[in-house]
This record gives structure tokens, C-alpha cells and sequence, in this order.
């Protein structure tokens, strides 16, 4: 399945569940996740989408750190199924989590790329 299959999908399960999803990007800022979602709680998370097999770069690792991770939600997602455990996951969230307790949530090799 294509990235922006993947992505695609991920965004109407992400409606479907109430959870508000906008295409993030920025001038001049290379690097930013994929998507943002705001659940109906006010929490943020983000999900960068990556075709199967593919990991985040370097780049991208580096800016989810400048971004705030760990306290900042910010996952990596390859297969539809790990979206949508991830928004799953992240849907009744009524503050933001930190990358320990976000552990018992979502599955840990999708945690906050990793780092």
C-alpha cells in the first residue's frame, strides 16, 4: 500500500472517530510530520506516514526532538493498522503523555520515532 493510501485512510478513520486531522505543513521547515490531530479532549498528537519498510530520516527525527519530543505525541506509521492503533490509542486522551506512558498505548516500535 502506497504512503498516501496509508495516509489517506488514516485521516477517515481519524474523522470517523471524532478526531479532528489537518495535512501539517510549514514554509521554510522540512521535516514536520505528516499529519496533526486533535482529539475531542483539545490533545495534539502527530503521525508521520511512511511507505512499508521506511523509517523516518534523520531530518525528521531531528525535528520531532526541536518539536518537544518526547513530551510532544509525535509517531511514525508504515501500515494502515499501526495508524489506526495510534489514533486509536490517542482518541480518549484527556492530556498529553509523555513518550513512557504512551508505552501501554500504541505499539512501542511506532513510540515517538524510536529515539
Amino acid at each position: 500500500m502506497k504512503e498516501s493510501t496509508i495516509e489517506g485512510k488514516a485521516r477517515k478513520y481519524a474523522l470517523e472517530q471524532g478526531i479532528a486531522c489537518y495535512k501539517f505543513k510549514s514554509d521554510n521547515n522540512r521535516a514536520v510530520p505528516d499529519r496533526l490531530f486533535i482529539n475531542t479532549w483539545g490533545v495534539t498528537f502527530y503521525i508521520e506516514f511512511k511507505a512499508p519498510g521506511k523509517k523516518p530520516t534523520e531530518a525528521q527525527k531531528r525535528k520531532a526532538i526541536e518539536m518537544g519530543w518526547p513530551k510532544t505525541p509525535i509517531f511514525w506509521a508504515d501500515d494502515l493498522e499501526v495508524a489506526m492503533d495510534i489514533i486509536y490509542a490517542c482518541a480518549t486522551w484527556k492530556m498529553p503523555h509523555t513518550s513512557k506512558a504512551l508505552m501501554g498505548d500504541v505499539p512501542v516500535k511506532y513510540t515517538c520515532f524510536d529515539l
